[in-house]
């Protein structure tokens, strides 16, 4: 399942990825409902933020994240030709999970949930590296053998940021501003029987010294709100090495009460070709 451990992770087979995770302030790290998982190839990676007002959100998060990861075809062209379908495995293995705890006779009173209370929500977004050219059409094009064609898909406030150090532009989908955050936001839900909004699709180009992150929406926000006041701290994601340097980031911007106390996850991705 998806990971959130109090470790930097790193895939030097094909792109160096790192995951930092911190939970909310007071909270042990088991609590944490924020998840990401990333492929053996080190081509996929994703994020998803379990909503904690909703029902085993953990749960789900790591479902979303290690079905997009390890999912047989291409997992962006499935989500677009039917989500509702890609979605259908994972919601009926969510669904087993609440069942045998609600059935449970060592349960604990909350644990199978209540009228208003009955499935789990997530927002999501996850990243394709290279990994093959679909027909959809991309955001502009590239002749130049130096690029290669990534993939993004999103739903809700969970972003991907991608910097480009040649241009010096950052690139943020699917939130473009910090006044873009709002209370409540769309997600993907564990139960068929909730609607959900179909995600947002994006397709472009990188260079091997480009680098891209996923973000849950606290740190999200703290980015675009430094882009908006033309700040330049955010920068110091880029050189961010060990889950060290993240916790004590992230404690000092909770501190100066900059950020939101929420789980806060984010996954540095350098690609290596």
């Amino acid at each position: 399942m998806g990971e959130t451990c109090d470790t930097a992770m790193h895939d030097s087979r094909r792109h160096d990825i790192s995951i930092f995770s911190v939970p909310k302030i007071g909270e042990a790290d088991s609590s944490n409902q924020d998840s990401c998982d990333r492929s053996s190839s080190g081509h996929r990676i994703a994020v998803a933020d379990g909503a904690g007002s909703s029902l085993y959100p953990r749960q789900w998060a790591d479902r979303l994240v290690t079905h997009f990861c390890q999912f047989p075809n291409h997992p962006i062209e499935a989500l677009e030709t039917d989500d509702a379908e890609w979605l259908r495995p994972i919601q009926e293995s969510w669904r087993q999970y609440y069942l045998a705890k609600a059935q449970s006779p060592k349960r604990k009173w909350w644990e199978a949930g209540s009228s208003t209370k009955d499935h789990a929500s997530a927002t999501f977004v996850g990243l394709c590296l290279g990994e093959g050219q679909s027909d959809s059409p991309s955001e502009g094009s590239s002749d130049s053998p130096s690029e290669s064609q990534y993939e993004a898909i999103a739903l809700g406030d969970s972003c991907l940021f991608h910097w480009q150090p040649e241009t010096q532009s950052l690139q943020s989908f699917p939130v473009q501003t910090a006044q873009d955050f709002k209370s409540t936001t769309p997600c993907l839900e564990s139960l068929p029987e909730y609607n959900h909004y179909s995600p947002q699709i994006y397709r472009g180009f990188y260079q091997k010294q480009d680098i891209f992150w996923l973000a849950t929406d606290a740190i999200a926000q703290w980015i675009l709100t430094e882009v908006g006041n033309s700040s330049i701290e955010w920068r110091v994601i880029l050189d961010l090495n060990d889950h060290a340097q993240f916790r004590q980031l992230i404690n000092r911007l909770r501190q100066e009460k900059r950020i939101k106390n929420d789980d806060t996850t984010l996954a540095l991705v350098r690609p290596c070709s």
